[in-house]
């Protein structure tokens, strides 16, 4: 009996610590990118469109629209709730960049940053498995979203995961 109370010990504090397992620098970017039929213009006229709209609190900007090559840059920020997903919703900002080419474009997100605000408000970066992969959730519904308001004047369209 005591051997079971110590394994399951072992295992929980295990499982515990699996959760702040660090992510590499160079993983800690969110990149998908979409195929559509129309033209790098109406892509990139569209996106600009989505974030105008989208970005519309005090901590969101549109900090750079590259007519020219066809790319925009903006600052975001969103939440997700953390600790069987109704506990505590931690907010967290990231940098957003679309850049588009014809037939396709590319939604790329880094500087993701968490805000830890229950006693002192403190401004860190994401760095662990389960905060980058809530992230990666909530960034998703952002991606579809951003999909869904491009694609409505284009035909069929499939998600890649290839180069760019």
């Amino acid at each position: 009996m005591k051997k079971a109370v110590v394994l399951f010990a072992a295992m929980a504090l295990a499982v515990g610590c699996a959760r702040f397992q660090v992510v590499p620098d160079q993983e800690r970017m969110i990149r998908s990118v979409y195929s559509l039929n129309l033209t790098k213009e109406k892509i990139y006229g569209k996106s600009l469109e989505w974030m105008v709209k989208k970005f519309v609190s005090a901590r969101d900007s549109i900090d750079i629209r590259d007519d020219k090559n066809f790319r925009i840059v903006g600052k975001g920020s969103g939440y997700y709730s953390e600790y069987f997903d109704f506990l505590v919703d931690r907010r967290f900002s990231y940098t957003m960049t679309i850049e588009i080419k014809d037939g396709r474009y590319r939604v790329s997100y880094d500087n993701l940053y968490l805000y830890y605000e229950e006693r002192v408000v403190q401004y860190l970066p994401a760095k662990y498995r389960h905060e980058l992969e809530s992230i990666k959730k909530a960034l998703d519904e952002q991606m579809k979203d951003l999909y869904g308001f491009v694609s409505t004047d284009s035909g069929p369209a499939v998600k890649k995961d290839e180069n760019w």
